[in-house]
């Protein structure tokens, strides 16, 4: 846990104390929709209005797939009943009921359509703004209409939160922040490309330059001179049979080093505004980067050694 003291907290580094303690993770997207009250009773509001697209056959289909013996031997068994029983009763049935009405959505959009007086797309936005005003870490697919997906993976948030805690407070809030920007329900790429930036560069500086506070620029300048004098090297996988394998792996870190430091913000030219794409991209990478940098990815050779 970082124990650095509180001078270095800078005015946007408050968390909840549920946080603060370890109690709760930091990184801001839920993975259960029942995490939150608000988000499950507009979650089951969509699928009241839109459970009229299943008629008795498409909900015994479904119980079918998914359904306890115990429902299906019930004395009070009927399709609707046992339906709501699925969908109402865990978070698993839940998901598998919004999937299966998207489902029969996508193969009846133009009676959907005509039903809801709606295009089915807002309907399909509809649920992926519940989801996004909740911070509940499911999207509908973009590939596959009728799956969810998560828009980030759980085990990324694992790490994304091992990350933050490994590293001193300045990098740690303004990773957290990039995160938040990313991924929040009110995304904003190019403060999550700055944030994600400011937090690589304070780790790199730190480690790679004897001004702990200086600009990152000449710090990657400095450090690849350094680099092509031999006197960095890399922990990248080589072909140690060849005589550069050594500077080549550090070359490869400063790849990744070198498309973080760009940015629309700092180099103008024709490129358009970020999306969000690039700058989770972007964050990404800065949490990659930050967690090579604290495992010693890169050292300084020893010059004491022969």
């Amino acid at each position: 846990m970082n124990t650095n003291s509180s001078c270095e907290m800078t005015p946007n580094s408050w968390v909840p104390r549920q946080v603060r303690l370890g109690e709760k993770l930091s990184l801001p997207l839920r993975n259960n929709i029942s995490d939150s009250e608000q988000a499950l009773r507009r979650t089951r509001s969509w699928i009241g209005l839109y459970e009229r697209v299943l008629n008795n056959d498409d909900m015994e289909q479904f119980i079918d797939h998914v359904g306890t013996d115990d429902i299906k031997s019930s004395d009070y068994f009927t399709p609707s009943n046992a339906w709501r029983q699925i969908v109402g009763g865990s978070e698993e049935g839940l998901l598998d009921g919004i999937e299966f009405i998207l489902y029969k959505i996508s193969q009846n959009f133009e009676e959907v359509e005509m039903t809801y007086n709606d295009e089915v797309e807002n309907i399909y936005q509809q649920l992926n703004k519940i989801f996004l005003d909740h911070n509940i870490n499911y999207q509908r697919s973009p590939e596959i209409p009728y799956h969810l997906m998560h828009r980030v993976l759980p085990s990324t948030q694992e790490y994304y939160n091992l990350v933050l805690q490994d590293t001193d407070s300045i990098t740690s809030n303004a990773l957290l922040e990039a995160i938040k920007y990313a991924y929040s329900r009110r995304p904003n790429p190019e403060l999550a490309w700055r944030d994600a930036q400011a937090a690589i560069e304070r780790m790199f500086v730190k480690t790679v330059s004897k001004d702990k506070n200086g600009q990152w620029g000449k710090a990657l300048g400095n450090f690849k001179n350094a680099v092509s004098a031999g006197k960095w090297k890399s922990g990248f996988p080589t072909d140690h049979r060849e005589d550069s394998a050594q500077e080549y792996a550090a070359d490869q870190f400063i790849k990744f080093l070198d498309l973080i430091y760009y940015s629309p913000q700092r180099h103008l030219n024709d490129h358009d505004p970020a999306d969000i794409l690039e700058a989770r991209a972007m964050v990404s990478l800065a949490i990659a980067l930050c967690q090579m940098l604290h495992d010693g990815v890169i050292y300084k050779i020893d010059t004491t050694e022969s």
